[in-house]
């Protein structure tokens, strides 16, 4: 009989949003990583959204005895990248990040597919994605360039939340009845569209930016119309989230186009891209693996798209109350995950609810 399995990753991550909720009142030179980068955006996702990806990724159906050992491992490295971030320690930054790939290249190794095939093409796409992720964490952390290209490390926040948008769509095409060629050409098209878009920011090729966006905007808009012909709300909310996501980006490249630095166009595309995309579909799949109720789900996603709306407005015009409430918010909806973790628990030691 197997011992009762906890899901550590779980616990990294809850601690990784207490985190994220302190380090958004610590915008200034002692916490800034690298340029456009602070100890806030790398924790938000190099720690939380990253953790959460890796506690999907790392089940017993996928990795077998090897489960509980890499979950305890990948929440270490991902502490001591929080750590690493806060005290500006290139050290503990890069100790996380060089553990960190050669857990990847264990989860690749050790990757076993499960029943759901399409999904295990997103997944095995994720963890190849990661290896990239981490190479180039490293890279640009501590060269500025590479040939004649000027490496930025404000790239890895980009580059760390494409696992996560690959897993989120593995479960929503199935949510949405997508059919399997459908399903093939949508990992095509993100790998490439985000792919080509990465090296156009590198090369500050803005018209393959744009193309890139183009396409990729194109997707969401066909997912987001499924959604709503199958009246799915959540997913609804889920890929206007992104949609949006996406606009903002154009936004920033067009602005940026014209040798204007827009900082606050960045930071809201940056914070729709992690609230209503990334931890909305987080949470979502998360109550959805706990079997909340109905109710559950729409108060907890409710609270987090709050906590956004409150936060666009101080992005963009400097309201203090409104960065208060907004995290005051944001922490609301993040119990949705001690609650989870509850469930999880209990149903591992084999208690009924």
């Amino acid at each position: 009989m197997q011992a009762p399995f906890f899901p550590v990753l779980g616990f990294a991550s809850l601690a990784h949003i207490l985190l994220i909720a302190l380090s958004a009142y610590l915008y200034t030179d002692s916490y800034r990583i690298a340029p456009g980068v602070h100890a806030h955006g790398l924790i938000g996702i190099a720690g939380f959204c990253y953790c959460m990806f890796l506690s999907f990724l790392i089940t017993r159906q996928r990795y077998g005895n090897l489960t509980m050992p890499l979950q305890i491992l990948f929440a270490l490295f991902s502490l001591i990248m929080a750590t690493g971030a806060l005290l500006s320690e290139y050290f503990l930054l890069n100790l996380a990040a060089s553990a960190s790939l050669f857990g990847c290249l264990m989860l690749w190794h050790f990757f076993r597919n499960t029943s759901n095939q399409r999904e295990n093409v997103f997944m095995r796409a994720a963890v190849i994605i990661s290896v990239l992720c981490w190479v180039y964490f490293l890279y640009s952390l501590n060269f500025e360039y590479f040939f004649m290209f000027e490496t930025r490390f404000s790239y890895v926040l980009l580059a760390l939340s494409f696992p996560m948008s690959l897993l989120l769509f593995s479960r929503y095409v199935d949510m949405l009845n997508i059919s399997t060629p459908l399903v093939n050409l949508t990992i095509a098209t993100l790998v490439g569209g985000v792919l080509s878009m990465f090296f156009g920011m590198l090369l500050q090729w803005y018209w393959v930016e744009k193309i890139s966006a183009g396409v990729l905007l194109l997707l969401i808009s066909l997912y987001l119309i499924r959604a709503f012909r199958l009246g799915n709300i959540a997913l609804i909310v889920a890929f206007t989230g992104l949609l949006l996501t996406g606009l903002s980006g154009v936004w920033y490249v067009l602005v940026a186009e014209s040798g204007t630095v827009a900082m606050d166009v960045l930071r809201t595309h940056a914070h729709l891209a992690h609230f209503a995309w990334a931890t909305f579909g987080i949470y979502l799949l998360l109550m959805l693996r706990h079997s909340f109720s109905s109710m559950q789900q729409a108060l907890f996603l409710s609270l987090l798209l709050l906590s956004l709306t409150a936060l666009v407005p101080h992005l963009l015009f400097d309201v203090p109350i409104l960065l208060h409430i907004s995290t005051t918010l944001f922490l609301a909806a993040g119990l949705c995950l001690p609650l989870a973790l509850w469930h999880q628990i209990r149903h591992n030691l084999g208690i009924a609810d």
